[in-house]
């Protein structure tokens, strides 16, 4: 092809590469994301990525052209926190406050821990140093405004079971 690629050997190789640039093919491709960038103008664009199947399209504003970038800047902030092996995320952020028993917030807590571990391997890492052996040694996480429920996470939960964007609450 023609075009297939541009050479990397020259510095400082282009981030973006324009729709003029782009080989037939790719043209072809493309069209399938860009129509589901079209149907969903009413999203959130970080919503509508998760949808395409080429992530490096970005939309340019001022002149209302569309361009590839090389570098994925979204997964290169969620690689600088998270832990990946190939496209296959192993850690999770956990979101937690501390409360004694009048609930009063002691502490939040944002933690990334592995996928694999438990919540009793957060309280040992993350918790008793603070906060000593409290609680007879159990953990019991709570999602936060649903303590009153009764449905608890106890200390043999997986982290890879929480939801990322869920506060959860431990009492100490």
């Amino acid at each position: 092809m023609s075009k297939d690629c541009d050479p990397i050997n020259f510095l400082p190789y282009p981030r973006r590469i324009e729709e003029k640039d782009f080989p037939s093919l790719l043209h072809q491709r493309l069209q399938d994301d860009l129509n589901i960038i079209d149907n969903c103008a009413n999203m959130r664009w970080e919503q509508i990525v998760n949808k395409l199947q080429h992530k490096g399209i970005r939309i340019h504003p001022q002149r209302n052209t569309f361009y590839l970038s090389r570098i994925d800047e979204q997964m290169v902030r969620e690689r600088r926190v998270h832990k990946y092996c190939k496209d296959k995320k192993l850690t999770a952020l956990v979101r937690f406050r501390v409360r004694n028993q009048t609930g009063e917030d002691l502490q939040f807590k944002e933690v990334v821990m592995e996928k694999t571990q438990t919540l009793l391997d957060l309280k040992k890492k993350h918790l008793n140093r603070r906060y000593g052996n409290s609680n007879q040694g159990r953990i019991l996480f709570y999602e936060e405004g649903k303590e009153e429920e009764g449905v608890a996470f106890g200390e043999e939960t997986l982290i890879s079971t929480l939801n990322e964007q869920t506060v959860y609450v431990m009492f100490v």
